[in-house]
C-alpha cells in the first residue's frame, strides 16, 4: 500500500523509469535499424560466389564496420 504524502514521489519515480526505459528502446532500436541498412546494402551488392576478396559483406566488416 502506498503511504500518503509519498505517492506524488512514487509515481514521479515510475513515470522517469518508464521515460528511461523508453528512451533505452528507441536508441536501441535506432542502433538495430543502422546494422540492418548495413546488411540490407552489402546483400544487395553480393553476387554470392566468387572469391573472398569480392565479397562486400567480408570487405564491409574487415572495415571494421557493424
Amino acid at each position: 500500500k502506498i503511504v500518503d504524502g509519498q505517492s506524488s514521489h512514487i509515481t514521479d519515480e515510475i513515470y522517469n523509469f518508464t521515460i528511461n526505459k523508453l528512451n533505452e528502446i528507441e536508441s536501441k532500436i535506432r542502433e538495430l535499424n543502422a546494422i540492418k541498412d548495413i546488411l540490407e546494402n552489402v546483400s544487395k551488392r553480393c553476387p554470392a560466389k566468387g572469391t573472398p576478396d569480392c565479397c562486400p559483406i567480408i570487405q564491409e566488416f574487415s572495415q571494421g564496420r557493424r
